[in-house]
Order: C-alpha cells, then structure tokens, then sequence
C-alpha cells in the first residue's frame, strides 16, 4: 500500500470502482458493494499524498455493460508513469462454459452473457490501458482459481442450477 501511494510527480493514481449492491433483478440485491469500492477508492485518496488522483465510480444502476465505453475512454488517457488501481465488487457467475461474468446492474442472471461483463472484456481493458502499474482486484464469487473438482462436487451436491438461483442477502 505505501508503494502504491508514494508521491510521484511523474504519474498519476487512476481508480477505477465498479461496484453493485443493487440489481434490476432484486433479489440478487448485496449490501455493500457500492460501499466497498467508494472506501477503497476514499483510502487511495487520502493515502496518494501528492499525487494526482482521477477517479472513475460505476455503481448499482450506474454499472451497466454499455459503460464500458466510459471506462474504457478514462483508462486511455493514462500514461505509462500512472499507476492504475481497478476494483470490482458484487456478484461473479460462471457459465457453462465456466467462463467469468461480472454482474452489472441490469444482467439476466440467468443468462450472464447478455449484459453481464465478461472478465475477458475486463481483461482487455487493462491491457489497452497505457499505465505500466496495475492492479486488479475483484471481490466477488467465482474470481479466484477455479478447482475443477470442487465445481464438480458442489454442482453434485447442490445440482446444477445454482446459476440462476437467487443469491441469499448479504455480501458477495
């Protein structure tokens, strides 16, 4: 955290908070999201010291696929000296195909593909951004390593359709 927050006068800190605690699909609703992402972005405010800092927040009905664009339009503007810190928080679908969905506001949980936001798209993302230091973090189901066998167990064990089952209230 200090390194990320040292002064430079070289670059700039660029935050980037895509968070979603409330859903047009409310009963996947979560409580903090949203929160999350304003105290993470508030904290490397605070902590940048000297460092000019461009902040970019999408949350609840603000996070949809079709502002991918804006996130997209704020990253290309970052140089190479930036350092880029790019957090998700809210909920993580896998598809058949057990591929990584991120939910945005107004996805069909049924159907993660058709607005929710494929982590390969958030890749990409990072990649066409400029800024040599990067940091990704995603707080959501389904972001970390994925053990097939577990997958295998849990869909045994709770059937396979825990894709579109609602989610119960809380965190992600």
């Amino acid at each position: 955290i200090d390194r990320i927050a040292e002064a430079n006068t070289n670059g700039k800190l660029l935050i980037v908070g895509l968070g979603a605690a409330k859903y047009q699909q409310a009963a996947y609703n979560l409580e903090y999201p949203a929160k999350d992402v304003a105290d993470f972005a508030r904290f490397f405010q605070r902590a940048s010291d000297d460092r000019i800092v461009e902040t970019l927040l999408l949350t609840d009905s603000l996070l949809t696929k079709a502002r991918l664009n804006d996130i997209r339009l704020f990253l290309k503007k970052a140089q190479p000296a930036d350092r880029l810190l790019f957090l998700y928080s809210g909920h993580g679908m896998l598809t058949d195909d057990k591929d990584l969905y991120l939910a945005s506001w107004d996805m069909d949980f049924a159907n993660p593909e058709q607005e929710g936001i494929s982590i390969y798209e958030l890749e990409q993302l990072l990649k066409d951004c400029p800024a040599r230091e990067k940091a990704l973090f995603i707080d959501a189901c389904h972001s970390g390593w994925l053990d097939e066998e577990a997958l295998a167990s849990n869909y045994s064990k709770y059937g396979k359709g825990v894709k579109g089952d609602p989610a119960p209230s809380g965190n992600a």
